[in-house]
């Protein structure tokens, strides 16, 4: 038996903030600071949600490790942070997934009740920072963007085996102003993955290592996409991936538009297809 970790929970004294730290529709104006110290803990599935009245910083230490097993909840992320505003999360720390167990099931459907977490989800955040701060074999997607704007990520860390599935390091969907430089990310899946709507991605200095690379798409499955630009890639390592750089389309389905795209000084180490536009994506 493994050393139990003590459980985290935003009741506990590590908060140096007031009672509206996260969730300003009740709070003063100010800013606010959540504190987690070096060390282990549990933690349960977790809501940050605004909008908050001022800056926040979510300072991350230790280690917040998510139970082993799929989750029974309806909810698909350990972390969200929603409706923020001058968010800043930093301090050197980690989130640790637990995803071993998870990646050995098999799916089970859309009706499935227990939900494989994304470590970190930043729905509708904007002008922040993530700084400094590893996400360690997360069940399914290590971060998740939707709706963000003018949101960096810089010396953020991914760490997962090559044989995680699904583990996109991080997928942005729906949002602008998305930067990620000084980065290193090594996974199972996509080491980064643009979605539909994004614009104006600026990756620079990023690792890659496993997986399949960078993915823009897919394109075409749905009716009325919101298309892709300007999305600029320099000085970009890859090694020991399926793919490189890919955009990935639908056959034969409906129309979408991606443009802009910029790719300088990558460099690839064994790499199965180096550049790949892929039209038969199933």
């Amino acid at each position: 038996m493994g050393k139990k970790l003590a459980r985290f929970r935003l009741r506990d004294p590590f908060i140096v903030a007031s009672q509206a730290t996260f969730g300003g529709r009740t709070g003063a104006a100010g800013s606010g600071k959540v504190v987690i110290p070096k060390g282990k803990y549990s933690l349960g599935v977790v809501d940050l949600l605004g909008p908050c009245k001022g800056a926040m910083h979510l300072q991350v230490e230790g280690t917040l490790v998510a139970p082993a097993k799929a989750s029974q909840q309806r909810k698909n992320s350990l972390v969200t942070l929603r409706y923020l505003d001058r968010l800043t999360v930093s301090g050197g720390g980690a989130f640790d997934g637990q995803g071993e167990i998870a990646w050995q099931q098999k799916s089970c459907g859309g009706g499935c009740k227990k939900a494989l977490l994304v470590n970190l989800r930043f729905d509708f955040v904007t002008n922040s920072i993530v700084e400094d701060v590893t996400s360690i074999d997360s069940k399914q997607f290590h971060v998740n963007l939707l709706g963000s704007k003018n949101l960096t990520f810089q010396g953020f860390s991914v760490k997962a085996p090559g044989h995680s599935p699904n583990t996109d390091g991080i997928h942005i969907g729906r949002s602008e102003e998305i930067n990620i430089i000084n980065s290193n990310i090594i996974t199972g899946d996509d080491c980064l993955s643009i979605g539909l709507g994004s614009r104006q991605v600026r990756i620079t200095n990023v690792w890659c290592g496993h997986g399949h690379g960078i993915s823009i798409g897919s394109l075409g499955k749905y009716e009325k996409e919101e298309p892709m630009s300007r999305i600029y890639v320099k000085n970009y390592r890859i090694y020991d991936t399926d793919n490189g750089v890919r955009i990935k389309t639908w056959p034969a389905l409906h129309s979408g538009s991606v443009s802009n795209i910029h790719f300088e000084d990558i460099v690839m180490q064994n790499i199965s297809n180096p550049i790949i536009r892929d039209q038969m994506l199933f």
